[in-house]
């Protein structure tokens, strides 16, 4: 994969696997998600709390989690031509994150195919799992996307 905007439906073969970068999650991660999303509740606001019941250090939010691995994936370059997200389906936290915790993402393609009321542009289903620092799985999930098609030439 390319990882530039001119990915396009017809780069996502079934199997393909896209690795992304690295990252950690900061402090000011937890805090700013907790502010937009309202999220005010104790485990994501005492740092006490978490300590208590051994998370190791302070609990980040399932949907923050959520949102990283997305963006870690956008930030590959493979979504340029996403027109549109279709679903996503069985979504796990398998493993507690905590601010400090450092994760990268790993996407395969289980399904590509033709969107049959839109020719031009491609149905593309793929299988993630989120993983911290130790390769402990932090989270899967599947997706199904709306990827725009190459230009199809026209008969002269």
């Amino acid at each position: 994969m390319t990882g530039t905007h001119e990915t396009f439906f017809e780069d996502f073969v079934e199997g393909l696997v896209i690795e992304t970068l690295r990252r950690t999650i900061t402090e000011s991660d937890l805090v700013n998600f907790v502010q937009v999303a309202g999220l005010f509740e104790e485990i994501w606001l005492d740092a006490g709390k978490s300590a208590r019941i051994g998370l190791g250090g302070r609990a980040v939010p399932g949907g923050l989690t959520f949102a990283i691995s997305e963006g870690l994936l956008v930030l590959t370059g493979s979504m340029g031509n996403a027109v549109g997200m279709l679903g996503i389906d069985e979504l796990r936290w398998t493993h507690p994150v905590c601010v400090g915790d450092t994760v990268s993402g790993r996407s395969e393609v289980t399904e590509a195919r033709r969107s049959s009321s839109k020719p031009d542009r491609g149905v593309v289903s793929m299988a993630h799992q989120l993983l911290n620092q130790d390769d402990d799985v932090v989270l899967t999930y599947s997706s199904t996307r709306l990827i725009a098609a190459r230009a199809m030439e026209t008969p002269a």
